[in-house]
């Protein structure tokens, strides 16, 4: 979780307004600013997505390694289904992620950036405060490179996960 936050605070940073000049000097910054909480800004969310995501993310890959109609070639299979798998995944838990992102801003001088928020008051109350100042559609900021990304990860997971449970079984014959 600490790396996570130090990475959003990173990517967040605007040209010529860094607040952070790389990954040792936001330690010591957020450690200075900050103390131990500014590390795990942002947990509640990520750990409450955490088992769903998972769920949903083998319950449909079953479902989609079913409905695969191509039998002699499981290894794309895998890699469709668990890519279908993670991003279907992905969207229906997003909001989770983007206010983990949010509360994980906080504590951070946004100088450049325009207008900032307090995100501080939780999961719930930061739900709300997107919704009221951005619409619904405020919860989904973002969610295209994030959907992008969890079909990689998710479609190579799933790609190799498979491999080595077929690597598995033919040792054991």
């Amino acid at each position: 979780m600490p790396l996570d936050v130090i990475r959003t605070r990173l990517v967040a940073q605007k040209s010529g307004h860094a607040v952070y000049t790389g990954t040792t000097d936001a330690i010591q910054h957020i450690w200075v600013k900050e103390g131990i909480p500014g590390y795990f800004r942002g947990w509640v969310p990520s750990v409450v997505q955490i088992a769903p995501f998972t769920g949903i993310q083998f319950a449909l890959y079953n479902a989609f390694m079913e409905l695969w109609p191509f039998t002699e070639h499981d290894s794309t299979g895998a890699l469709f289904s668990g890519a279908m798998a993670g991003t279907v995944a992905k969207t229906v838990l997003y909001p989770l992620d983007m206010v983990r992102h949010r509360l994980q801003m906080n504590g951070f001088e946004r100088a450049g950036f325009g207008k900032t928020s307090n995100y501080s008051q939780g999961l719930f109350k930061t739900i709300v405060m997107v919704v009221r100042n951005e619409s619904w559609y405020g919860l989904f900021k973002g969610l295209w490179p994030s959907q992008i990304k969890a079909a990689a990860n998710s479609g190579c997971s799933f790609l190799f996960y498979e491999m080595f449970c077929d690597l598995i079984r033919k040792s054991k014959q």
